[in-house]
């Protein structure tokens, strides 16, 4: 009986997904932060992620993506939460590409502080923000990546942008 009762805690915590939180950095004058091609199982993602004093360099730049996911080419078909500094506050938008057709949607403002996002694909690409889904239409797709935090656009900045994000 111990024995069996040992063998379902076991099969019950690997099945559970963990939370892991991972520090990602772009350094000052780079775009990536990370290029690893990680394959996700699920066509979704839960995370929480923490806006500091990094994520501020100026007004009106183009959008740098937050995290998110790919489907093979990032600029062909993606869903990722993206940014805009401005100055003092962020705005932050669903950024999707779809057949290489962009869609842009903001979804709110947001200073210092840990907030919630998911996001995914399930015939349409999907983003679940502060209390508000938003959906955008989608080709078929298989097998999604994950997509790292990345400076977008042709500029850089001048400090190192550092993200906390904790997938649930």
């Amino acid at each position: 009986m111990k024995n069996l009762l040992l063998l379902i805690l076991i099969i019950s915590a690997s099945c559970s997904k963990q939370q892991q939180t991972e520090i990602y950095t772009v350094k000052a004058g780079y775009h990536h932060s990370d290029n690893r091609g990680v394959v996700l199982v699920d066509d979704n993602i839960s995370f929480i992620f923490e806006v500091n004093n990094t994520w501020y360099w100026g007004e009106g730049l183009e959008l740098s993506k937050v995290y998110g996911l790919n489907w093979g080419n990032p600029q062909k078909n993606s869903i990722r939460l993206a940014t805009r500094s401005m100055g003092y506050y962020v705005k932050l938008y669903m950024f999707c590409h779809s057949d290489k057709e962009i869609t842009i949607i903001e979804v709110g403002e947001v200073s210092n502080g840990e907030y919630y996002c998911s996001l995914g694909y399930d015939g349409d690409y999907w983003m679940y923000f502060d209390g508000k889904t938003y959906r955008v239409d989608a080709p078929e797709l298989k097998n999604a990546f994950l997509s790292f935090p990345y400076i977008g656009g042709n500029y850089t900045i001048e400090h190192d942008w550092k993200l906390k994000i904790t997938t649930q």
